[in-house]
Formats: C-alpha cells, structure tokens, sequence
C-alpha cells in the first residue's frame, strides 16, 4: 500500500465546523422537538422518544 492511498486526516477547521453543526442540531432536537416529530415513521412508535434520542446521540457526537 502506497502513502497516497491513505485517507488525509480531517483539518482541525472542519471538525470544529462538525461538531459545531452536530451541536447545534442535538440541541434543536432537545428543545423544539416538534419540529422534528413528523418526520419519524409511526411504525417506529414513540417519536418523542426517537427525536430525544437522535438529539442526545447528535450531542454526544459533537463532544
């Protein structure tokens, strides 16, 4: 395997820009739920509980 084969690493410019997107998005998730209520398929259930939990996974990947 040549050095030109492997993946560059991120910039450290373009991860804050993730985590800040990914932060920002968690913390929608959390506090207007609603919004993203009708987008979660009813066969899923609860959609409160799949926006919470998509929202704190969002966050949790930010960190």
């Amino acid at each position: 395997m040549t050095s030109s084969s492997r993946p560059r690493p991120a910039s450290p410019a373009s991860a804050a820009v993730l985590g800040a997107v990914l932060a920002l998005s968690g913390v929608l998730h959390l506090v207007v739920p609603r919004v993203y209520e009708p987008l979660i398929p009813r066969p899923l259930g609860s959609p409160r509980a799949w926006v919470l939990g998509s929202g704190a996974a969002e966050l949790a990947c930010a960190a």
